[in-house]
């Protein structure tokens, strides 16, 4: 699984490729309905997505329904707030109701679903290692994340012996893809990338943001948190209904 593949390597093998977090407007952070998000899989060549929404699952369903006959497999998943950052579960049948570390991995494994350290180099505080030993995966190529942070991570599931991938951490359409997981195997269906992942049958593909645009875009998912408050979605404000400053 090597990180940021050369586009000849890709131009000679014919590949499916999957992005394993991405987020809807079901996220306070993001604007991008479920539906625009399959329309821009479809046509930035994707197999598969990833929908891991902040602490819900309500994304899946619609953007499940809006897949239907487009050739895009949604991956059930959430992105969870932790005391220890966010962790994200793949393959989930339903929403994670803990927020403890430890007990969000549990929850998850429980589901038979896979567990993901997203952006690791990311986050207020590293969970102690008993715990990172529990953790399936680690994202080290993370498309909001600097080279550098890409790197120490990369470093960190090495060290850890780890399987490592790559999710475009997409808020806004335009990010969608940007990272990649590409397979030489064709996607049947959503469990096809379970098996491609378990087997390690993929490299990590792509470059994250560079750096103008990618603060341009935390800082526009930032406003959108404030505007949202904890819950709403801001597909639901209008001129009438926005927040007061």
């Amino acid at each position: 699984m090597q990180e940021n593949e050369s586009s000849g390597k890709l131009d000679k093998m014919k590949t499916s490729a999957f992005d394993a977090h991405v987020h809807t407007s079901f996220s306070y952070d993001a604007w991008q309905s479920p539906e625009k998000v399959i329309a821009e899989a479809v046509r930035t060549g994707l197999s598969a997505v990833a929908i891991t929404d902040h602490n819900t699952f309500q994304g899946v369903l619609p953007a499940q329904r809006a897949s239907n006959n487009t050739g895009v497999f949604v991956i059930p998943g959430e992105e969870i707030s932790t005391e220890c950052g966010d962790l994200i579960g793949l393959f989930l049948n339903e929403e994670i109701q803990s927020r403890a570390f430890g007990d969000v991995l549990d929850e998850i494994h429980l589901q038979g679903a896979i567990s993901i350290l997203p952006h690791p180099m990311r986050r207020k505080k590293m969970p102690p290692s008993y715990l990172l030993q529990k953790v399936d995966f680690f994202e080290t190529l993370n498309g909001r994340t600097s080279c550098s942070l890409n790197n120490t991570s990369a470093k960190l599931a090495q060290s850890l012996d780890k399987p490592v991938i790559g999710g475009s951490d997409a808020h806004f359409p335009w990010e969608i893809g940007r990272i990649r997981n590409v397979s030489s195997r064709s996607l049947h269906s959503g469990e096809d990338v379970r098996s491609i992942l378990l087997e390690g049958d993929y490299f990590q593909s792509g470059y994250p943001e560079p750096y103008t645009s990618r603060e341009m875009n935390m800082g526009v998912s930032y406003l959108l948190k404030k505007l949202n408050g904890s819950r709403h979605n801001i597909f639901d404000l209008t001129p009438d209904n926005m927040p007061k400053p």
